[in-house]
Parts: C-alpha cells; structure tokens; sequence
C-alpha cells in the first residue's frame, strides 16, 4: 500500500509538531472507574461543534475496553479522559488541551472539561461539553475499523511526514513493539508500542521525548491503525489549517492507502501531543 513520503503527521503539542499545551498542571483522571460499556467502546468519526466561536471540527474519538477515552480535532485540539458509562448514558471529567500559541476562552493552554451525553446501539454518540470558559456540543457514529484486531506485525513499519517548510518526522516501530523517531528540529523520541485489546483496533502507547526543550517529558495514551482513504477530509482540513509554517502548515500530499495511517493521542497533565503519520 503505496502512499507519499510525505504522509500526514499531525502532532499536537510536541514541537515535533510544533504544537501543544502547556503549564497549568492539569492532570488525566488517574481514578479507576468502570470501564465503558461494550456499546461505547470503538472507533468514533464525527464533529465538534464550539458554541462561542460557532466553528465546527472534524474530530476522532477511541473509546477502549477499559475505558480510557481520547478525542483528537483536526485542528489539534485534543480531549483525554476516562469513561465511567452506564447503559446508553455517560458522563466524565476530561483533561482538555489546544496548540502552541492558543488558548481556551478563559486563557489557559489547558483545562478540566465535562463531557456527558448517549451512545445508542445503532452506533451513535452525542452530547454537550463545557469547561475553559468554552461549551459545544459533539455527535459521532462508530466506525467499523475499530473492530479490526490489532497486533505487532500489523502496527510495525515506518512512517513519515514532510511538510513544505522542510520539516520531516520520522517514526519506526519494531516487530517487538520498540517505537524510535526524531525529527529536523532536534528533537528525539523513544517509548513502546503495545496490543492490550488484541479484539479492537487499539495500540498502548508510552513516549519519552528529548532535545525538545519545554515539551521534553513522557506521555502516554493510545493509537489506532486506520485507512488513509477514509481520512482524507481530515488530512484536507489539516493542510488548510490557520497554523502555518514550522512543523505544521504546508503538508506536501494527503496520503492514499489501507491500514497505513497511525493516528494517535498521548498526554502528561500538562501537554498533549496528538498525531497522524503514514507508512
């Protein structure tokens, strides 16, 4: 599956990609609450809607089997919590946090968000979320590849990004699950790739980045292996994106193929780095 050096590489926090919170001290809930319902765990494509701004994104959410809760925007806005659902309704506490530069309504580059809603059996999810000074709403429906297996030899490769200000990632993750990679700004990045939930499409990740000033420190969260093809809109939304220059603007190519894009969201408590990069 053939796709351009220079796939999409999306992160939204390290200065890999030149994007990310920062400060503030806002944690991931480290409780263990239940863990989500069967008919909320998956794979969720939809949109986020601001009610203040009024602006709309695409957005990404993985829900896994044991409740851990990422919602990646394309335009590196990035949400992780954990889910605590009931049948048909839920509610949680997730840690929210914009790009480099940004800020939510109430000035902070991170802050405590309150997502709620429904997950139907038909595949939809919806709801309201506030915190930050900002509130919108959400609606997302489940989409069929988080229901591919996950293992190592699927996952392993290399993957890439270029954009056209000259800046290229790397990243190589092993056959044992060993991730590598850095990028042209001097930045260094090491950590594990793992298959806790070998039945759903979803990839344990933990991250120590170095030689990266502020943003170095050690993340992790979680990936999902999907079509370049299906993702197209979003890598589009990306290359047009209101963040220009250095590591984020000017992407080269949309990338094209089939369980070759590896797009995942990681955090600290202070920054969060949310990525897309193809193989």
């Amino acid at each position: 599956m053939k796709v351009p050096a220079f796939g999409s590489l999306f992160l939204t926090s390290l200065t890999l990609a030149a994007c990310g919170g920062g400060g503030g001290g806002t944690s991931t809930p480290t409780s263990n609450p239940p863990p989500a319902t069967e008919s909320a765990v998956g794979l969720w494509k939809g949109t986020i809607t601001s009610t203040g701004s009024g602006q709309t994104q695409q957005a990404l959410g993985t829900v896994t089997d044991d409740g851990q809760f990422h919602v990646m925007t394309a335009n590196g806005v990035n949400y992780v919590g954990q889910m605590a659902a009931s049948p048909g309704n839920f509610s949680m506490t997730m840690s929210g946090y914009v790009p480099v530069g940004q800020t939510f309504p109430n000035g902070a580059q991170n802050g405590s968000m309150s997502f709620s809603g429904t997950v139907t059996s038909s595949g939809m999810m919806s709801g309201t979320y506030s915190g930050a000074g900002e509130s919108g709403t959400f609606s997302m429906t489940m989409d069929p590849m988080g229901t591919r297996s996950a293992s190592m030899q699927m996952v392993a490769g290399t993957y890439t990004r270029s954009n056209s200000s000259g800046y290229t990632v790397t990243m190589t993750v092993d056959s044992n699950g060993q991730m590598t990679g850095s990028d042209t700004q001097g930045c260094v990045f090491n950590g594990t790739v793992s298959v806790p939930f070998p039945a759903h499409n979803f990839y344990g990740m933990n991250m120590t980045v170095t030689s990266c000033g502020a943003l170095n420190g050690s993340y992790n969260g979680m990936g999902t292996l999907v079509d370049a093809n299906a993702m197209t809109s979003w890598m589009t939304v990306m290359m047009s994106s209101m963040m220009t220059g250095g590591m984020m603007g000017g992407m080269n190519a949309v990338p094209t193929g089939t369980n070759n894009l590896f797009m995942y969201s990681m955090a600290n408590g202070q920054m969060a780095i949310t990525d897309s990069i193809a193989k």
